[in-house]
């Protein structure tokens, strides 16, 4: 056969694969416009699996208000305030919610945003065996003053300890209407009709595409493995970068140990180069041989503290006079303070005995004032105020007279590995919110730059740990 007798073979069978081709897509439109089609046909089990599902996203949102627990717990005015706010806001802002209702565990209303109707019996049999087996029920009714048909989610609320089991504080009635759902779905069902006309013409539109796509087909089987290639290569390369990260997090955690282990070491070196010239004192004397076994039992607890910095630890409790652990720590830095210049000036108030991990609070201490006297190299005052407030919570500020912090820093500053010091590891504030957080209690931090800094932290007289959290000695 000559080279003219195979090209007109070629371009006679062009057309026959065409036109299979069109055939085949056109077929394979129809039966995915049928299955479409039946997919679009909800009826009201689809109606109902849609509202459980969008009922638990706002049952979600719901619970995450973090004054949900405080209103329903301790009957906080604040909270109730807050707390109605959100939940109008939450109720404008979704059309198809009708009401939001908070009862407490004996069924009575405490809050209600949208249409407020009284409970029928089903409805109230619905809710009282929610909150006797603490089980999520919903049910569907018809609402007889509006005549609208609700589908009613109601969700027990437990209390934050999770050690607590067989009682909740209430449970969260939310009401959903079920004919805007079934409105909303029988919009989308209109316009599924307008994509399957679309459909049907893009499919022929394909099909003649496709036809030239075949003739592309060598090209790409010739470019395919080509990308084979450079999909490998980029492999080793992300593989490559993967190992370069972790190495760079290794060499930034072990910054990082030596960084911390600086301070111990510093009240020995201190302590250390005093010694030839108050060896004779005899309470000096007595002070280094307690200081240097203790700070060198601190340096093996920090070594071992941050090897264990990943994983879950138990809290060693203690009652402890905080005043005493203060002033230990302010005697420790004693020969720092002199070297620059620093004035302390404590304002005490009597405070309870409370229960602490006292080495995990020393390590905080010792942390937040080398920081301030790092922010202050020609001299300033340290003040050191501890009372207890309001809360039931014991207060310690810590503030400086040093260079301040920038609103950008601040952001940041507690975040593991961010530093702005030269030869930083940015690990040192980052022990110090998560020792905070361990003991119960939270920190804060203020600053305006060149006037000073002050840490705030924030202690629990009461303990709230579960018992597997606990350590007690």
């Amino acid at each position: 056969m000559s080279k003219s007798e195979k090209k007109q073979s070629t371009l006679t069978i062009f057309p026959l694969l065409t036109k299979l081709i069109v055939v085949m897509l056109i077929v394979l439109g129809g039966i995915l416009s049928f299955v479409i089609y039946q997919e679009s046909k909800l009826d009201l089990q689809n109606t109902l699996n849609i509202l459980e599902q969008e009922g638990s996203r706002l049952i979600y949102q719901i619970e995450s208000y973090k004054e949900l627990l405080s209103f329903l717990g301790k009957n906080d005015r604040e909270a109730e305030k807050v707390l109605q706010e959100k939940l109008l806001t939450l109720l404008n802002s979704e059309d198809h919610i009708f009401y939001i209702q908070l009862v407490n565990n004996s069924g009575e209303k405490l809050m209600h945003a949208g249409y407020a109707s009284p409970m029928s019996t089903s409805c109230y049999d619905h809710l009282m065996f929610s909150l006797k087996n603490d089980q999520e029920i919903t049910h569907t009714y018809e609402d007889p003053q509006s005549g609208n048909l609700i589908f009613e989610i109601i969700e027990p609320i437990e209390p934050f300890e999770k050690n607590i089991r067989g009682k909740t504080l209430g449970a969260l009635r939310l009401g959903l209407l079920l004919d805007k759902v079934r409105s909303q779905i029988s919009f989308t069902r209109k316009s599924h009709f307008y994509n399957l006309s679309i459909f049907i013409v893009t499919t022929l539109i394909i099909g003649i595409i496709a036809f030239y796509v075949l003739i592309a087909r060598n090209n790409y089987l010739l470019t395919t493995s080509a990308l084979r290639d450079a999909e490998e290569k980029n492999r080793r390369i992300m593989e490559k970068m993967k190992q370069s990260e972790r190495l760079s997090a290794l060499g930034e955690f072990s910054a990082g140990i030596a960084h911390e282990i600086k301070n111990p070491l510093a009240s020995i070196k201190n302590f250390t180069q005093l010694l030839p010239t108050e060896y004779g004192d005899p309470n000096f004397r007595k002070e280094f041989m307690e200081l240097v076994p203790r700070e060198v039992n601190r340096i093996n607890k920090i070594v071992n503290d941050l090897l264990d910095y990943a994983r879950h630890r138990k809290v060693k409790l203690h009652k402890v006079n905080l005043l005493e652990l203060v002033d230990e720590t302010l005697s420790s830095l004693k020969a720092p303070f002199d070297e620059h210049h620093i004035t302390i000036k404590k304002n005490y108030n009597q405070i309870p005995p409370i229960e602490i991990d006292p080495e995990h609070i020393r390590q905080v201490f010792f942390n937040l004032i080398l920081n301030a006297v790092e922010a202050m190299p020609t001299g300033g005052t340290i003040e050191v105020t501890i009372r207890k407030n309001e809360k039931e919570e014991i207060v310690i500020e810590l503030s400086d007279t040093g260079c301040g912090i920038s609103e950008e820093t601040l952001k940041e500053i507690f975040n593991p590995f961010f530093t702005t010091k030269e030869g930083g590891t940015g690990l040192g504030l980052s022990i110090v919110q998560r020792i905070v957080n361990e003991q119960g209690g939270r920190i804060e931090v203020a600053s305006t730059q060149k006037l000073g800094t002050q840490f705030r932290l924030f202690l629990p007289i009461e303990r709230h740990y579960s018992e597997e959290d606990i350590d007690r000695r």
